[in-house]
Formats: structure tokens, sequence, C-alpha cells
């Protein structure tokens, strides 16, 4: 299971109106729902004595209405054991600025300048103290790489996302048609989705050089469970127009791409769909191949 660390500014703010401090306390309440979420060192202290000397002394903090809940969560949260960093400290920034308080900012740059035992980190936000539509910034200096940004209690993280791609496809070759072996392409195949080379076949074609064998390469595939990719850009409309008429009549699916660069985002979203499908007859009770 995932970590994912807490910022602080999803406890630890001031409020212009009543309805304001709801949102927050609500929000709050879900995110302590999420069991992967914990705090950073430096987090943890601060929230506490924000508990202890706000929440618990005089309440005004909280609408009264929400007291209970909001006094269940953070206790709940507290007592999850914070997130042991390493034994060095190296001070470190994220390229995004933090729109917050400041004090919440040296906050988090302690708990992330003391994480050093992963190559990325998943970061749950309040989303006021960040840009607009962020979802991914770097660390300087590495490590960590990379910071994810989640915005939605229990959804997935962005290395979650890829783990469940991976598992849609895992029966699937994939048949690749237009330009030549791409090496990056098949590693990043390899790292994000798990296909290897025994499942990954490559048909070299360009636009003044068709592909030898494309009717049979694909009608090939017809007892198999593959996934055609075309990479358009590398190939006339008549071989393109080729590839998609022997999809059809073998009855696999087609995946269309410009450039090979397009080929895993291309993939993942196809993935995406079948994830929803999967889960959508798991609700229902329906058979996906059905």
């Amino acid at each position: 299971m995932r970590t994912i660390v807490f910022d602080p500014g999803l406890a630890l703010s001031t409020f212009s109106s009543p309805v304001e401090q709801s949102r927050f306390w609500v929000r709050f309440v879900e995110w302590e729902r999420d069991e992967r979420v914990a705090m950073g060192s430096e987090t943890h202290g601060a929230v506490s004595h924000f508990y202890a000397t706000r929440v618990c002394s005089s309440g005004s903090s909280v609408p009264a209405g929400m007291s209970k809940g909001v006094h269940r969560a953070m206790k709940a949260l507290l007592s999850r054991p914070p997130l042991k960093n390493a034994d060095s400290f190296r001070e470190r920034t994220l390229d995004v600025k933090y729109l917050g308080k400041d004090a919440n900012a040296t906050i988090l740059a302690i708990d992330i300048g003391a994480m050093q035992h992963a190559s990325e980190l998943h970061l749950a936000i309040a989303a006021e103290c960040w840009p607009a539509g962020v979802t991914v910034g770097r660390v300087l200096p590495a490590p960590p790489e990379r910071v994810f940004f989640q915005t939605v209690p229990n959804s997935p993280t962005e290395s979650e996302r890829w783990e469940a791609r991976a598992d849609a496809l895992q029966d699937f070759k994939l048949l690749v048609v237009g330009g030549q072996p791409d090496r990056s392409v098949a590693e990043s195949l390899l790292a994000k989705l798990n296909v290897d080379r025994s499942r990954l076949v490559w048909v070299p074609c360009e636009k003044s050089k068709p592909p030898r064998n494309l009717d049979a390469q694909i009608k090939g595939t017809r007892d198999s469970q593959t996934i055609v990719i075309c990479i358009t850009g590398k190939m006339g409309h008549s071989t393109s127009n080729k590839v998609r008429e022997n999809c059809t009549k073998v009855g696999i699916p087609l995946v269309n791409v410009e450039s090979a660069g397009e080929i895993l985002p291309k993939l993942g979203k196809y993935a995406d769909a079948l994830v929803a499908a999967a889960r959508l007859a798991l609700s229902t009770g329906a058979d996906v191949g059905a």
C-alpha cells in the first residue's frame, strides 16, 4: 500500500467564514478515512500542538455540529505513527510553489527534506495551497525525484493507476506497426506496464516502404489477445487503412497513434477503459467478456 504524505495545510489554517470552516473540516475528516495517509514528523508535531491548543482548549476552530467527527478523525490520524525519516536531513525544494501559509511551507519542506527512502513522493494536498490543476512536481535535489499531488481522498495514486493498467493488460500482446523499433519506447512499456519483449512485436514500416506480410502478421493474432498499435505518422493512408481493415476482420482492438511517443499514454487510456469496464461489471454482476 502506498503512503501518502499529509500536507499541513489540510489541518492548520484560519478561516474567513463559517462556510469555509465547515468545508475545511469536512475535507479533513474525509482524508482521515484514507488509510494510506500519514504525517511527516514535523507535521505531526505541529498538528498535535494545534489540536491541543486550538481544538481541545477553545473549540472555536471547529463548528459545533462537527465537533465529534473532527475529534474522532484528529485522534485517529495522530495515532498513526509519523513517517520514519532518514537519519540525515538535506534541504530540498519543490519546483511547484506552495501558496499557503509560510509556516506550513516550512513544516512541509522539513518533512520532505528528511524523506530520502523513495524515488517518488505522494502528497495529499489542500488544493488552495497550490497552483490550480497541479498534479506532479519535482523535488530538488533528488531523491525523491518526483512528487504526485492528490486532491481527492481514496483516489488512486499515479503509481497505483499504472499498476492497475499493467494488470488490465497483463494477458495482451502488442503488435506495433510503423516506424522503426524504438528502444526507449520498449523500455517505458516494460517499466510502466510490465510489457517485456516476449509480448512486443514491432513491424517496421515507413511511408516509402510499406511493411512486409502485414495481412499475415495481423491475421496471425486471431487466436490470441493482441492489441495492434498503428503509428499513422510513419505510413501512407493506404497502409493505415489496410491495418484498420485487417483488425476489423480479425476482431482485435486497434490503437492509432501519430508517433511512437504516444504509444504509452494511449495504451494507458485504453487500459483505463478496461479497468472501468471491469469495475462496472463487478458492481453489476455482468460478464466483461459478454
